[in-house]
């Protein structure tokens, strides 16, 4: 509401909690790191389905 341009907040979004907050102050959340740390952090046949369940979480978090 104090500046005429969409405002997205990417930096600390670690979790659907934390996107939550930012999404109620900010224009648009983004996730970058957080997603790139479940990618180093799961086999590599895993890694889609890891990442599509913690977007999944975030976005669940936001519809609530």
């Amino acid at each position: 509401k104090n500046v005429k341009v969409p405002v997205g907040v990417g930096f600390g979004i670690r979790d659907g909690a934390t996107a939550r907050a930012i999404a109620s102050v900010s224009d648009a959340v983004v996730i970058g790191s957080r997603i790139i740390q479940e990618l180093e952090n799961t086999p590599t046949e895993n890694a889609v389905a890891a990442v599509k369940s913690f977007i999944s979480g975030v976005r669940q978090a936001l519809d609530e």
